[in-house]
Protein backbone atom coordinates (compact mmCIF):
# COMPACT_ATOMS: atom_id res chain seq x y z
CA UNK A 1 0.00 0.00 0.00
CA UNK A 2 1.81 3.05 -0.85
CA UNK A 3 2.40 5.06 1.94
CA UNK A 4 0.75 8.28 3.46
CA UNK A 5 1.69 11.81 2.90
CA UNK A 6 4.20 13.86 5.06
CA UNK A 7 1.85 16.26 6.44
CA UNK A 8 3.31 19.61 6.59
CA UNK A 9 1.45 21.53 8.95
CA UNK A 10 2.38 21.35 12.51
CA UNK A 11 1.29 18.07 14.96
CA UNK A 12 0.97 17.34 18.70
CA UNK A 13 3.23 15.06 19.97
CA UNK A 14 0.58 12.77 21.05
CA UNK A 15 -0.97 12.84 17.39
CA UNK A 16 2.37 11.56 16.11
CA UNK A 17 2.15 8.88 18.63
CA UNK A 18 -1.26 7.82 17.42
CA UNK A 19 0.15 7.89 13.84
CA UNK A 20 2.42 5.40 14.64
CA UNK A 21 0.47 3.54 16.47
CA UNK A 22 -2.46 3.06 13.86
CA UNK A 23 0.11 2.47 11.18
CA UNK A 24 1.45 -0.92 13.27
CA UNK A 25 -2.65 -2.12 13.76
CA UNK A 26 -2.79 -1.19 9.83
CA UNK A 27 0.04 -3.26 9.15
CA UNK A 28 -1.00 -6.05 11.20
CA UNK A 29 0.52 -8.96 13.81
CA UNK A 30 4.26 -8.11 13.22
CA UNK A 31 6.71 -7.85 13.86
CA UNK A 32 7.61 -5.12 11.17
CA UNK A 33 11.07 -4.14 10.43
CA UNK A 34 11.17 -0.01 11.77
CA UNK A 35 11.81 1.30 8.28
CA UNK A 36 8.24 -0.46 6.92
CA UNK A 37 6.57 1.34 10.22
CA UNK A 38 8.90 4.72 9.61
CA UNK A 39 7.45 4.13 5.58
CA UNK A 40 3.58 3.12 6.82
CA UNK A 41 3.33 6.32 9.22
CA UNK A 42 4.96 8.53 6.80
CA UNK A 43 6.86 10.22 9.61
CA UNK A 44 10.90 10.47 10.12
CA UNK A 45 12.78 7.92 11.34
CA UNK A 46 13.32 9.70 14.58
CA UNK A 47 10.36 10.65 15.16
CA UNK A 48 9.04 6.34 15.07
CA UNK A 49 12.05 5.76 17.51
CA UNK A 50 10.96 8.05 20.01
CA UNK A 51 7.42 6.73 19.55
CA UNK A 52 8.49 3.39 19.72
CA UNK A 53 10.89 3.41 22.29
CA UNK A 54 8.26 5.30 24.85
CA UNK A 55 6.12 2.26 23.68
CA UNK A 56 8.89 -0.11 24.93
CA UNK A 57 9.15 1.01 28.08
CA UNK A 58 5.44 0.97 28.45
CA UNK A 59 4.71 -2.29 27.60
CA UNK A 60 2.30 -1.26 24.54
CA UNK A 61 4.96 -2.51 21.92
CA UNK A 62 7.23 -5.19 21.50
CA UNK A 63 10.63 -6.15 19.93
CA UNK A 64 10.56 -10.10 19.68
CA UNK A 65 13.85 -9.75 17.53
CA UNK A 66 16.57 -6.86 17.01
CA UNK A 67 14.54 -4.10 14.53
CA UNK A 68 11.28 -5.66 14.80
CA UNK A 69 8.28 -3.97 16.66
CA UNK A 70 4.92 -4.77 17.01
CA UNK A 71 2.05 -4.03 19.03
CA UNK A 72 1.79 -5.87 22.16
CA UNK A 73 -2.21 -6.49 21.83
CA UNK A 74 -1.85 -8.11 18.68
CA UNK A 75 1.31 -10.32 19.70
CA UNK A 76 -0.91 -11.38 23.02
CA UNK A 77 -3.36 -13.03 20.44
CA UNK A 78 -3.85 -15.79 22.92
CA UNK A 79 -4.96 -13.40 25.74
CA UNK A 80 -2.26 -13.09 27.86
CA UNK A 81 -1.91 -9.44 28.92
CA UNK A 82 1.66 -7.52 28.17
CA UNK A 83 3.70 -7.81 31.26
CA UNK A 84 5.81 -5.19 32.90
CA UNK A 85 9.84 -5.12 33.03
CA UNK A 86 11.45 -5.52 35.97
CA UNK A 87 12.38 -2.34 36.14
CA UNK A 88 8.88 -1.76 36.60
CA UNK A 89 7.75 -4.65 38.65
CA UNK A 90 10.46 -3.14 41.10
CA UNK A 91 8.47 0.74 41.50
CA UNK A 92 5.54 -1.30 41.82
CA UNK A 93 7.06 -3.46 44.81
CA UNK A 94 8.85 -0.60 46.54
CA UNK A 95 5.39 1.58 46.23
CA UNK A 96 3.44 -1.08 47.98
CA UNK A 97 6.06 -1.84 50.94
CA UNK A 98 6.06 2.09 51.34
CA UNK A 99 2.79 2.53 51.52
CA UNK A 100 0.94 -0.73 52.30
CA UNK A 101 -1.58 -0.50 49.71
CA UNK A 102 -1.87 -2.13 46.26
CA UNK A 103 -0.07 -0.57 43.46
CA UNK A 104 -0.99 -1.44 39.95
CA UNK A 105 0.17 -0.31 36.26
CA UNK A 106 -2.26 0.63 33.89
CA UNK A 107 -1.03 0.77 30.32
CA UNK A 108 -2.69 3.10 27.61
CA UNK A 109 -3.99 0.98 24.75
CA UNK A 110 -4.75 3.92 21.94
CA UNK A 111 -4.30 2.61 18.82
CA UNK A 112 -8.32 2.04 17.99
CA UNK A 113 -11.00 2.90 20.40
CA UNK A 114 -8.74 4.77 23.49
CA UNK A 115 -8.36 2.23 26.34
CA UNK A 116 -6.23 1.17 29.18
CA UNK A 117 -5.28 -2.30 30.83
CA UNK A 118 -4.29 -2.87 34.09
CA UNK A 119 -1.19 -5.32 32.90
CA UNK A 120 0.65 -5.61 36.30
CA UNK A 121 0.18 -4.99 40.09
CA UNK A 122 2.53 -5.57 43.69
CA UNK A 123 -0.33 -6.28 46.70
CA UNK A 124 0.78 -5.34 50.38
CA UNK A 125 0.10 -7.37 52.92
CA UNK A 126 -3.52 -6.64 53.84
CA UNK A 127 -3.91 -5.12 50.30
CA UNK A 128 -6.48 -5.43 47.71
CA UNK A 129 -6.07 -8.35 45.18
CA UNK A 130 -6.50 -6.91 41.89
CA UNK A 131 -5.77 -10.73 39.88
CA UNK A 132 -9.37 -10.17 38.24
CA UNK A 133 -8.33 -6.61 36.94
CA UNK A 134 -4.93 -7.61 35.15
CA UNK A 135 -5.40 -8.06 30.96
CA UNK A 136 -8.86 -6.56 31.01
CA UNK A 137 -9.26 -3.22 28.84
CA UNK A 138 -11.26 -0.98 30.67
CA UNK A 139 -12.54 2.47 29.14
CA UNK A 140 -10.61 5.56 30.17
CA UNK A 141 -13.24 7.22 31.96
CA UNK A 142 -14.12 4.26 33.84
CA UNK A 143 -11.61 4.45 36.72
CA UNK A 144 -8.94 6.94 37.68
CA UNK A 145 -6.61 5.35 35.95
CA UNK A 146 -8.12 5.82 32.33
CA UNK A 147 -9.15 9.11 33.59
CA UNK A 148 -5.38 10.14 34.72
CA UNK A 149 -4.15 9.39 30.91
CA UNK A 150 -7.80 10.81 29.33
CA UNK A 151 -6.86 14.25 31.00
CA UNK A 152 -3.67 14.24 28.98
CA UNK A 153 -4.86 13.47 25.70
CA UNK A 154 -5.78 15.44 22.81
CA UNK A 155 -9.30 14.05 22.89
CA UNK A 156 -13.16 15.16 23.54
CA UNK A 157 -13.21 15.20 27.42
CA UNK A 158 -16.20 14.63 28.76
CA UNK A 159 -15.65 16.85 31.97
CA UNK A 160 -13.55 19.74 31.14
CA UNK A 161 -13.28 20.57 34.63
CA UNK A 162 -12.16 16.96 35.69
CA UNK A 163 -9.62 17.69 32.91
CA UNK A 164 -8.39 21.27 34.47
CA UNK A 165 -8.05 19.23 38.06
CA UNK A 166 -5.85 16.49 37.02
CA UNK A 167 -3.57 18.34 35.50
CA UNK A 168 -3.26 20.85 37.93
CA UNK A 169 -2.74 18.30 40.41
CA UNK A 170 -1.23 15.64 38.99
CA UNK A 171 -3.57 12.76 40.14
CA UNK A 172 -6.87 11.42 39.39
CA UNK A 173 -9.53 9.70 41.81
CA UNK A 174 -12.22 7.17 41.49
CA UNK A 175 -13.84 3.96 42.96
CA UNK A 176 -11.64 1.48 42.78
CA UNK A 177 -12.17 -1.82 40.62
CA UNK A 178 -13.26 -3.66 43.44
CA UNK A 179 -16.33 -3.24 45.47
CA UNK A 180 -15.70 -0.83 48.64
CA UNK A 181 -12.40 0.50 47.30
CA UNK A 182 -10.83 3.71 46.20
CA UNK A 183 -8.47 4.37 43.59
CA UNK A 184 -5.92 7.14 43.04
CA UNK A 185 -3.37 7.19 40.09
CA UNK A 186 -0.98 9.25 38.56
CA UNK A 187 -0.37 9.24 34.56
CA UNK A 188 3.08 8.14 33.71
CA UNK A 189 4.05 10.72 30.77
CA UNK A 190 6.85 9.68 28.25
CA UNK A 191 7.95 13.03 26.12
CA UNK A 192 4.67 14.31 26.67
CA UNK A 193 2.66 11.17 25.83
CA UNK A 194 0.51 9.79 28.36
CA UNK A 195 1.41 6.50 27.86
CA UNK A 196 0.19 4.39 31.11
CA UNK A 197 -0.43 5.44 34.87
CA UNK A 198 0.40 4.15 38.13
CA UNK A 199 -2.75 3.20 40.52
CA UNK A 200 -3.16 3.06 44.40
CA UNK A 201 -5.92 0.85 45.46
CA UNK A 202 -7.28 0.64 49.57
CA UNK A 203 -10.04 1.16 51.31
CA UNK A 204 -11.82 4.69 50.77
CA UNK A 205 -10.72 5.79 54.44
CA UNK A 206 -7.46 4.51 54.88
CA UNK A 207 -7.07 5.92 51.89
CA UNK A 208 -7.62 9.13 52.47
CA UNK A 209 -6.11 9.30 56.48
CA UNK A 210 -2.71 9.31 54.21
CA UNK A 211 -3.72 10.73 50.94
CA UNK A 212 -1.10 13.55 51.04
CA UNK A 213 1.41 11.15 51.68
CA UNK A 214 0.13 8.52 49.41
CA UNK A 215 0.11 11.03 46.43
CA UNK A 216 3.25 12.33 46.70
CA UNK A 217 4.74 9.34 46.84
CA UNK A 218 2.81 8.05 44.04
CA UNK A 219 3.40 11.52 41.86
CA UNK A 220 7.47 10.55 42.22
CA UNK A 221 7.30 6.61 42.02
CA UNK A 222 5.16 7.72 38.29
CA UNK A 223 7.76 10.29 37.80
CA UNK A 224 10.61 7.64 38.03
CA UNK A 225 8.83 5.04 35.74
CA UNK A 226 8.48 7.34 32.99
CA UNK A 227 12.22 8.36 32.94
CA UNK A 228 13.34 4.75 33.25
CA UNK A 229 14.66 5.15 36.98
CA UNK A 230 14.34 2.30 39.93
Amino acid sequence: MTALRHDKEPERVSDRAFRVLGAMREMGRGPHPLRSIVHRSALSRSTVQRVITSGLRAGVIRQPRHGHYALAAQLDADGAPPQPSAAAHHVLRALADRLGHTVSLHTAVLADVPMQMCTGYAEAPRGVSLRSAVGRPRPLHADAAGRAVLAHLALPHPCPEERHRVRTRGWAASPGPVRGTRMIAAPVLRFGIAVGALGVTADPAVLDAGLPVCVDHLRRAAAALAAGRQ
